[in-house]
């Protein structure tokens, strides 16, 4: 489960950084700077919050720990500024929420003595 949040905010940013870049140069190209502008920030956003908040995920995770509230908020906060962007929320936005579930859902094992 540990790797499985470490893999999906992996491929959540990537998807959010080359989707939120895709768009946003489109929406620059038609006129729509301001927009084209909004896209990328949102994107580049969530790249670095689902990085960020994965890795912390992991971290815990890999020492038996549960995961900080911090690093599950800000998954789904990563997955919730894809809502500006269609195409994001369907692919990268759906991987941070997705990873922040399994953080909520993930219990700590203990070894039997």
């Amino acid at each position: 489960m540990k790797v499985a949040v470490l893999i999906l905010g992996i491929v959540g940013s990537i998807l959010a950084f080359a989707i939120g870049a895709c768009s946003g140069m489109l929406m620059g190209g038609l006129g729509e700077d301001e927009m084209g502008g909004n896209l990328l920030i949102f994107a580049l956003l969530q790249t670095i919050l689902g990085l960020v908040f994965s890795i912390m995920a992991f971290n815990k995770m890999g020492k038996n720990m549960k995961p900080t509230i911090i690093a599950k908020v800000g998954l789904l906060i990563a997955g919730g500024l894809s809502v500006t962007n269609t195409m994001v929320f369907l692919t990268a936005g759906i991987c941070h929420v997705i990873a922040a579930v399994l953080c909520f859902v993930f219990k700590p094992t203990t070894a039997d003595k």
